[in-house]
C-alpha cells in the first residue's frame, strides 16, 4: 500500500463542489436562484465563477480501509 492509495481512500466527499465559469447574465441569474449556491467570485465584469455545493453525496470509498492502513503504518510489523 502506498501513500496515494491511502489519500484517495481517505478523501472527504462532503467537501466536493461544482465550479462553473459563467459569462452569460441570464445563466448567472438562473444559477444564483438555486438553493445550493455557496458563493460567487467576479473576475471581470462579464466573467463570474459560481461555486455550488453538491446536492447529493455518494459515499463509495471504504474509509475503514484507510484507517486500517494508518494503524498498520504505526505498528512495527
Amino acid at each position: 500500500m502506498n501513500n496515494s492509495f491511502f489519500g484517495k481512500v481517505m478523501e472527504n466527499k462532503r467537501k466536493y463542489a461544482n465550479l462553473t465559469l459563467v459569462n452569460n447574465v441570464k445563466y448567472l441569474k438562473k444559477l444564483i436562484a438555486e438553493q445550493n449556491l455557496d458563493h460567487l467570485i467576479a473576475f471581470e465584469e462579464i466573467l463570474v465563477a459560481v461555486h455550488m455545493k453538491k446536492t447529493e453525496i455518494y459515499f463509495n470509498k471504504p474509509i475503514y480501509l484507510g484507517m486500517c492502513i494508518l494503524d498498520l503504518s504505526k505498528t512495527d510489523v
